[in-house]
């Protein structure tokens, strides 16, 4: 992760949900907790987790060949004290990229909208911004308007082209969310306790997640490809335990 080292205040002091830092507006981890309605240190896993996708990703074929610029997505460590005990903590702080990869696995009508306002501040922030710097002549003016509006359309058709592609590859490449995960443990309870109910004793929560793990070819089940979610329920649904010999074969042998 990119290490920070100052934050400016905020342009508008009656923003919440973003601020300026070095001429990039940015947001924080507490107040993405805060406004998703999560505890900070989940909030703060999934960053890593993205960031750990992302630092992957370098090295994929098909992001080198696409020419896919990883960097536009900046995440930022700092620190900041708890006003009750006064202890330092770990924050994070996130540009628009960054923020919109992180939030990805978001996915409640209430999360859909906390979304659409950030979407509106991270925009609203940096326009204004932008028009702190103005021109000193209509000449300049007017150079300025057309400068900025070709970059605005140039801006626009790169990060669209950008985020279809790198929601095409966060979806092979990064691995299930803490709500997928919450879901598979609850699937695999279920299936054990389904299993006994119609007699077999021998399944169990470890052999369920070493069949998972073998099917998919991963260490740990949530290593799982995000996009093989659906494949791993139903996997989970309709897996069996092995048979156990029967007294009859024990005597054959």
């Amino acid at each position: 992760m990119n290490q920070f080292q100052f934050v400016q205040h905020p342009v508008n002091p009656l923003s919440e949900l973003v601020f300026e830092n070095l001429g990039e507006v940015v947001t924080d981890s507490l107040m993405i907790a805060k406004m998703f309605n999560k505890e900070h240190h989940n909030v703060l896993k999934d960053i890593k987790r993205t960031a750990e996708g992302i630092e992957q990703l370098k090295n994929n074929i098909e992001v080198i060949e696409s020419g896919i610029d990883l960097g536009v997505v900046r995440f930022y460590e700092t620190h900041y004290i708890h006003p009750q005990n006064k202890q330092t903590y770990i924050k994070q702080l996130l540009n628009f990229d960054a923020f919109m990869l992180v939030t990805m696995g978001y996915t409640t009508q209430k999360a859909m909208l906390v979304k659409m306002k950030y979407i509106n501040e991270f925009n609203r922030m940096k326009e204004l911004i932008q028009k702190q710097q103005q021109p000193i002549s209509i000449e300049d003016a007017v150079i300025h308007s057309m400068t900025e509006l070709k970059e605005i359309k140039s801006r626009q058709d790169h990060t669209e082209e950008e985020m279809n592609k790198m929601k095409l590859l966060v979806d092979n490449e990064l691995w299930l969310t803490e709500q997928h995960k919450g879901a598979v443990q609850r699937k695999v309870k279920q299936r054990v306790f389904e299993l006994k109910k119609e007699g077999y004793d021998n399944a169990s929560y470890q052999g369920i997640y070493g069949a998972l793990k073998r099917h998919f070819g991963v260490a740990k089940y949530d290593k799982i490809p995000r996009k093989y979610y659906q494949n791993a329920m139903r996997f989970i649904a309709g897996w069996y335990p092995p048979e156990r010999p029967s007294a009859l074969d024990d005597y054959i042998s």
